[in-house]
């Protein structure tokens, strides 16, 4: 079997061709469930807001089939929609409240750069004349950084069925 021809019938009943059929179903099975969650949480969704309104102004509780419904109340902060993130850092450094404050990096974003530099220096990288992707970074930061590729088996659909 070439590289890229479709299977024979043969083949597919194979315990190597089987393993792909059954990957095949699994994974279209769980396309469906994923579209079939959205929608739920979509009518959940509105449910939630429907339920709200009822929860707030009476109703505590209800218990419905052994799983009891009530509102709980969460707590979150963030800066005001007239301030900026910096203003409200600035503030807490100023008030010794700096220990909320965490120095992060953009790991999408430095992830999207590595990969820009993959792609403008292929030739040279499938040549060999650059060891690693990481070589064309400062020396200090690939001291610190790990560039790892990741593999997954995934399948698309092509509208070929057989």
């Amino acid at each position: 079997m070439s590289p890229t021809t479709e299977p024979s019938v043969e083949w597919r009943s194979t315990p190597e061709g089987q393993a792909f059929v059954r990957f095949v179903e699994l994974t279209r099975a769980k396309r469906g469930l994923t579209e079939e969650i959205r929608s739920i949480e979509r009518e959940l969704d509105m449910l939630e807001y429907q339920l709200r309104e009822t929860l707030t102004t009476g109703l505590q509780r209800a218990t419905i089939d052994g799983m009891t419904v009530y509102l709980k109340r969460q707590l979150y902060v963030r800066h005001r929609e007239d301030a900026t993130a910096a203003q409200l850092i600035q503030a807490l450094k100023h008030n010794r409240m700096g220990h909320f404050v965490l120095e992060t990096y953009n790991k999408t974003a430095l992830t999207n750069h590595v990969r820009e530099l993959e792609q403008e220096h292929k030739k040279e990288i499938d040549e060999g004349l650059i060891p690693s992707i990481a070589n064309l970074l400062p020396f200090d930061v690939r001291a610190v950084l790990t560039v790892d590729h990741t593999y997954s088996i995934v399948g698309m659909e092509t509208g070929k069925k057989g």
